[in-house]
């Protein structure tokens, strides 16, 4: 028999407080989320224009990490930066897909020019974590694992294609690869930027034609140490490939 068999566990009335501070609080952000996803299922049922009433009030403040997921937020400065790459040639028939970085669709939601009114309903997060369902009918359950288990209708739709795979494994990255080959159009138009640790630096640019690391650094708003890289099929004027 184990020597705590028999013995009762108590805890101060501290750690007894800090509990219950706590569970109240993870009660909070669970009552929050359920009540998200129940306005955002009553938008779906009702018509698209009515589940966007009230979706700006989703905000990454409400999603903490999961590290068993992978997850880690880029900072407010990077989510900004490759939203900005994102819209660079936008026009109102624009579909943009964004694979496993959420900080960058929540930021993107938020930076849609009012004269593109279709771009919000053409914008996409594929995301394993199903707390993004909040988002409605732009959240989209995707596992890598299964890398064309997507609607139909969507495949060679997009123009652009936002992936930060979860883990740094060549598996992980060849299946997100394929998920981007499905998606983007195959007309040789389809553009991808990719944001990875450096440690992928030489087996990123073989998935992807025309694909080079870029001189931009992203960055985490947790401060993962992490030496991360940004890699692309182009270039604009702010986004640059590194001399070879």
């Amino acid at each position: 028999m184990s020597g705590f068999d028999d013995e009762e566990l108590f805890l101060s009335a501290s750690s007894l407080a800090a509990l219950q501070s706590f569970l109240v609080e993870q009660q909070a952000q669970k009552d929050k989320f359920d009540e998200l996803e129940k306005k955002a299922q009553e938008r779906f049922d009702a018509t698209r224009a009515a589940e966007e009433e009230d979706e700006d009030e989703v905000t990454m403040e409400l999603f903490k990490e999961d590290w068993q997921l992978s997850q880690f937020w880029y900072s407010n400065e990077t989510s900004e930066w490759l939203s900005r790459r994102l819209l660079h040639n936008a026009t109102n028939d624009t579909k943009i897909a964004v694979l496993s970085a959420p900080s960058a669709f929540a930021k993107l939601r938020t930076m849609f020019p009012p004269s593109l009114p279709n771009l919000k309903k053409n914008t996409y997060l594929l995301e394993y974590d199903p707390r993004f369902a909040v988002f409605g009918s732009q959240f989209l359950k995707y596992d890598f694992n299964e890398p064309t288990k997507l609607p139909a209708h969507l495949k060679h739709t997009f123009d652009i294609i936002l992936l930060d795979p979860p883990f740094l494994s060549e598996e992980c990255h060849l299946k997100s690869a394929m998920t981007a080959r499905w998606l983007l159009k195959n007309d040789g138009s389809g553009q991808a930027i990719i944001c990875t640790g450096a440690k992928m630096l030489e087996f990123v640019p073989r998935l992807y034609k025309n694909c080079k690391v870029t001189t931009y650094r992203p960055a985490h708003s947790g401060g993962l140490a992490n030496d991360f890289r940004c890699f692309s099929t182009f270039e604009t004027k702010e986004m640059k490939w590194e001399e070879e």
